[in-house]
């Protein structure tokens, strides 16, 4: 098992942390998702035993931005159940791709450990990059996710 201190968790909300039937009402949650995410959380911290960082690279960071807390509490009240919080976000900008946009956070801020959970293949130059993980947007993170993100964190970082 490599030394890891820190894990980054690049984290999109759309199709990971709520599904397209629930596209119908903005900014909404799906609980089996967001279950799921703590959970993985949770794993992740257990086999590590490392600190974890979330980095929303979600359209919805604007609102987290700013301060309109209300759209993101159903997650961070989860977070703050595990002692766990939404560490930052990566740039908003509107001439980079969202790959661009998490590169400059890994450069600007000296991460070495991380995956990137999202489910827009469109949004990325490189979808064969090893610590990119895309979940099927219809069904929102899955216990199977997790199952293949713990791999994917243990074989790359």
């Amino acid at each position: 098992m490599s030394n890891i201190n820190e894990l980054c968790i690049f984290l999109d909300i759309d199709g990971v942390l709520n599904r397209k039937s629930d596209w119908t009402n903005k900014f909404t949650f799906n609980e089996t998702c967001l279950n799921n995410f703590v959970k993985l959380l949770m794993d992740l911290r257990e086999q590590y035993n490392c600190l974890l960082k979330i980095i929303l690279t979600s359209t919805w960071r604007v609102g987290y931005q700013e301060d309109n807390e209300k759209i993101l509490k159903p997650l961070t009240d989860k977070l703050k159940r595990i002692n766990l919080r939404i560490n930052g976000i990566t740039p908003i900008t509107t001439n980079k791709t969202r790959q661009q946009e998490i590169n400059y956070y890994i450069n600007r801020n000296d991460v070495n450990h991380y995956i990137i959970l999202d489910d827009d293949h469109s949004l990325f130059e490189n979808c064969n990059d090893k610590h990119l993980y895309f979940v099927n947007y219809c069904d929102g993170l899955t216990k199977k996710d997790i199952d293949k993100i713990k791999k994917i964190i243990a074989k790359e970082n």
